[in-house]
């Protein structure tokens, strides 16, 4: 998602404290997502390698376990597979342990705080390893993809999602210009990776072949009441960072701006259109 903040403006647009952020919104983070990570990670789901009960999965940077989600939906119980989930944000793990693991079959998921940049795992520990829209928040993609490498069994797959088009930052980036053209827009983390050449790229540096990495390029139309929880979202504190320096009477125009460039955009693609990548790969 967006990062907020709670630094001053600069050049380069509003910076801020990623843990602390993914701390306060980890319980609310699938519906203020609009459910579209969720959305586009299934919609890729039958180009996963099989997974079965003697699976080992690593959910990497799972946030509240957004495609463990997804994995488990599309099985039996009794094929429920290993699921390791790691995130760098006590508050994600704790999500994902007291909402997927305890629902589901608790005793073959874990969460685990862990950042994974350092993955306290053995050489060659899984079958699956996913990173659902992650990756641009790593303070180092190389490093992190280059563990996801050497934590994976020979023939395993790993896979990797971004955005191609991240649509409610652009929602807040138009809200912004309308209002306070003059200022900085509010940053969003990791633009440079939401490129799938550069994320390719990475991963052959890390090791894997590039022939063996299918790419992908999922699309969801966020509607409903997934549209409404991204524009809770987008007209929340979350986003106090986008009207930094601002007056009161411009701070009070916001909502209504921002409603009236959702309704644009639902006018174009009959809701927000996100799209992303995916990239496969088979060590």
């Amino acid at each position: 998602m967006v990062e907020p903040n709670n630094s001053s403006a600069n050049a380069g647009g509003p910076t801020s404290n990623l843990p602390s952020h993914f701390n306060k919104l980890s319980q609310i983070y699938p519906r203020q997502a609009g459910n579209s990570t969720l959305n586009l990670f299934a919609s890729i789901a039958d180009h996963l390698a099989p997974i079965s009960a003697s699976s080992i999965v690593h959910d990497n940077a799972s946030g509240p376990g957004t495609a463990t989600r997804v994995i488990l939906k599309n099985l039996k119980r009794e094929d429920y597979p290993m699921v390791i989930a790691t995130d760098m944000v006590p508050a994600m793990v704790g999500a994902f342990n007291s909402d997927v693991a305890k629902t589901n079959e608790a005793s073959k998921l874990t969460g685990i705080v862990m950042k994974s940049e350092t993955l306290d795992f053995p050489d060659e520990r899984f079958t699956h390893s996913i990173t659902n829209f992650s990756i641009f928040n790593f303070s180092d993609p190389l490093v992190c993809v280059k563990e996801i490498y050497r934590t994976l069994k020979p023939s395993g797959q790993a896979v990797i999602t971004t955005w191609k088009t991240f649509a409610i930052g652009d929602v807040i980036h138009e809200t912004q210009r309308r209002i306070r053209p003059d200022l900085p827009l509010m940053k969003v983390s990791g633009t440079e990776y939401h490129k799938s050449d550069v994320i390719l790229d990475i991963m052959v540096q890390a090791g894997f072949a590039k022939e063996k990495i299918q790419l992908l390029s999922p699309v969801v139309v966020v509607t409903g009441k997934d549209l409404d929880g991204l524009t809770e979202f987008g007209s929340g504190p979350f986003t106090e960072a986008a009207r930094a320096g601002w007056t009161d009477e411009e701070k009070g125009r916001w909502k209504e701006v921002l409603f009236e460039v959702l309704e644009e955009k639902k006018e174009e693609s009959g809701g927000l259109k996100f799209e992303g990548w995916a990239l496969l790969a088979t060590k």
